[in-house]
């Protein structure tokens, strides 16, 4: 019940959360310059499967049950992505994929990875994997895989032609920094995809007070080319319906109740009565996607 209770709050959260966002402004002197990113994969939609149009192979893999496995999250994890290799189009080795992280929730394990091209980070490449807790079966899989780099000379050559230091030179250049800097910029090497092709760069971040943000700012490490650029520091509101705490509860119910049991995951009307309205408070917005994160819901 208790898994349930929890999806069926992260599915009212995903449909009902309406699109009246509006990012709250910068100052016009800190508003800095305008971010911009290639447009996300096109995909489309056959089964329990999202698909790549680009690639052929899927990105997102829904209501899967497959397992059971053994050993520890990220264990399960591989056991899983061995198993499905070719159909995410991923080397059956899988020795170009690092863990990130795990994280828990009470529904189970999130096993974040990152894929990498001779040892450099590829941006963009998240791969996660769900794990239920309670029977230690895959029940979802969102992939950022790019199964097209290792495939072709693409990257022939990966020693870059700008230090660190002269990619941040360019950073600071295109940003027109003035400010102060909160901390100590970075650069870090990682391979990223544009609209055609893929280039080696470095990924600089920058947090300045004028511009003000948080910036991430890609350079190509050959040309000195800006690839992307964006702030970090853009949040929104917005509102969702959501159970609070748990249908069960605000309705002095009992599971079995009718209208209170698993129907597959289909809709009752005792259950969309105990919805409440709720604002979602700093959802964060990275140019090209809003991410649910706040005190009611998170999904990653």
């Amino acid at each position: 019940m208790k898994k349930t209770l929890f999806l069926t709050i992260i599915l009212f959260a995903l449909l009902f959360t309406h699109n009246g966002w509006a990012a709250k402004p910068l100052p016009k002197s800190q508003a800095g310059p305008k971010s911009f990113f290639h447009k996300p994969e096109e995909t489309y939609t056959l089964g329990n499967q999202r698909i790549s149009r680009r690639t052929g192979f899927p990105v997102a893999l829904y209501r899967l049950n497959v397992g059971a496995y053994s050993g520890s999250p990220e264990a399960m994890a591989r056991q899983f992505l061995k198993e499905k290799a070719n159909v995410l189009g991923m080397h059956e080795t899988l020795d170009d994929i690092a863990l990130d992280y795990v994280k828990e929730s009470p529904a189970g394990f999130h096993v974040h990875f990152f894929q990498t091209y001779k040892g450099i980070p590829v941006f963009g490449s998240d791969l996660v994997v769900n794990i239920n807790r309670k029977t230690r079966r895959v029940v979802m899989i969102l992939s950022g895989y790019k199964p097209d780099i290792g495939r072709t000379d693409i990257l022939p050559v990966l020693l870059p032609r700008l230090s660190p230091s002269e990619a941040i030179e360019r950073a600071r250049i295109h940003l027109n920094v003035t400010g102060h800097l909160y901390q100590e910029p970075k650069a870090e090497l990682m391979i990223y995809r544009g609209e055609n092709s893929y280039s080696l760069t470095y990924r600089t971040i920058l947090v300045t007070t004028d511009p003000f943000g948080d910036w991430e700012v890609f350079i190509d490490a050959h040309t000195g080319d800006l690839l992307h650029t964006r702030n970090l520091l853009l949040y929104v509101d917005g509102s969702g319906l959501t159970f609070d705490p748990d249908p069960l509860t605000t309705a002095n119910a009992n599971y079995g109740d009718p209208g209170y049991a698993d129907y597959g995951d289909a809709d009752t009307t005792a259950l969309n009565a105990e919805r409440f309205l709720r604002p979602l408070k700093d959802l964060s917005f990275d140019g090209i996607l809003y991410h649910l994160t706040g005190p009611y819901v998170e999904i990653e």
